[in-house]
C-alpha cells in the first residue's frame, strides 16, 4: 500500500482475500484513499454481509473488512466514505456490525457530512434486532447536536424504539 493501485493487483488481491485473515489485515492497513477508491471501481465495497435470520438467531454475525479501511480514511476523504456507504450499504441490511462501522464512520467525518448518513441509520436502526449499533448511533447524535438537533433527535427515537415523541404533561 506504498504504492499507487494498478491493475495488476486486482489479482493478487483477489488470491489474498480468498484467505479472510489476509482481507482483514489488508483493509486494517488500508489507509489511503485512492487504494479505496481503486478497490471500489472494482466493486469490492459492493457487497457488505446482510444479515441473515440464522445470523440473528443465534446473535453470531459475519464482519465486514472493507468497513475497516472506510473507518481508516473517513476523516482524510469523508466524500468518498459516504460515497460507499450510500451506494452500497442498504436500508434492508440487518447486519449490526455494518451499522456500527456506518455510524462510527459518521462520527468521525466532519459534522456536515454527518446528515446525510442518518435516514439510513434511522431505519437501520429500527429494523435491526440486535442493537449493536446502538452505542455507535449514541455517539453519533452526541456529535450532531450542536449543529443538527432534529438530527439527533431521529437517532434517539430510533434508538429508544419510539415511533414518536410522547407528549409532555
Amino acid at each position: 500500500l506504498a504504492r499507487p493501485p494498478r491493475p495488476a493487483d486486482l489479482e493478487s488481491l483477489r488470491s489474498l482475500f480468498l484467505r479472510p485473515q489476509l482481507r482483514y489485515r489488508f483493509f486494517s492497513l488500508c489507509h489511503d484513499p485512492e487504494w479505496v477508491g481503486f478497490l471500489r471501481e472494482h466493486g469490492f465495497f459492493a457487497h457488505p454481509p446482510v444479515g441473515t435470520e440464522e445470523e440473528t438467531t443465534a446473535g453470531r454475525y459475519t464482519p465486514w473488512p472493507e468497513g475497516t479501511a472506510l473507518l481508516n480514511i473517513c476523516e482524510h476523504a469523508p466524500s468518498l466514505a459516504v460515497e460507499i456507504i450510500k451506494s452500497n450499504v442498504t436500508r434492508h441490511n440487518r447486519n449490526p456490525l455494518v451499522w456500527d462501522q456506518v455510524c462510527r464512520v459518521a462520527e468521525r467525518i466532519a459534522v456536515e457530512f454527518t446528515p446525510s448518513l442518518v435516514p439510513e441509520v434511522v431505519t437501520a436502526l429500527c429494523g435491526v434486532k440486535a442493537r449493536v449499533g446502538a452505542v455507535a448511533a449514541l455517539r453519533v447524535a452526541t456529535v450532531l447536536a450542536p449543529d443538527h438537533p432534529t438530527h439527533a433527535l431521529s437517532l434517539a427515537k430510533a434508538m429508544l424504539g419510539l415511533k414518536q415523541v410522547p407528549p409532555v404533561d
